[in-house]
């Protein structure tokens, strides 16, 4: 319906996309932790949670089953970070360090595998059965994952609107 409108999805870190907003190189930006910024407007887009999850019917997970060469780790942002740094302590490296949303689920998928991911990744997995969620001797609970929509205050363009708009539905 807007021939002068585009639309570019380009996966960035929070920082960056952050920035990019406060820049107007991006319109609108999609981020997992809020900022704070006189020039950034910000809304609450998803709140969900993380969930510990593979495939195969593993025993309880406890921190020695974390240091094994299946647990698959990705770090999620600070608030995931903060909590994962109580449970296992700052020093830890995990043996299998991934950074790609899309290859975590394929790991996980592939069996070999478990980690946390938040639970809409891999909701559609989890209800026909191909992933679980696994029980776990962690005794905090798991951050919760919120998703959230950046723009700028001032900036009141058509773009950003009918995006907004789309995204709020």
């Amino acid at each position: 319906n807007h021939p002068e409108i585009a639309l570019d999805l380009i996966a960035h870190t929070n920082e960056n996309t952050i920035q990019k907003v406060i820049d107007g190189t991006i319109d609108i930006g999609i981020i997992y932790s809020k900022t704070r910024h006189p020039m950034v407007e910000y809304e609450l887009l998803q709140e969900d949670y993380f969930v510990l999850v593979g495939r195969k019917d593993l025993d309880t997970i406890d921190l020695n089953a974390l240091k094994g060469g299946n647990f698959l780790f990705l770090d999620w942002g600070k608030p995931f970070m903060t909590w994962f740094n109580e449970i296992v302590g700052p020093h830890f490296i995990p043996a299998f360090k991934i950074n790609q949303t899309a290859l975590v689920v394929k790991y996980l998928k592939s069996g070999d595998y478990f980690g946390f991911v938040p639970k809409s990744f891999v909701a559609p997995y989890l209800k026909d059965g191909e992933l679980q969620e696994l029980d776990h001797k962690f005794s905090s609970t798991l951050p919760r994952f919120n998703t959230y929509v950046i723009y700028l205050k001032n900036k009141n363009q058509l773009a950003t609107d009918l995006f907004l708009e789309r995204l709020r539905k």
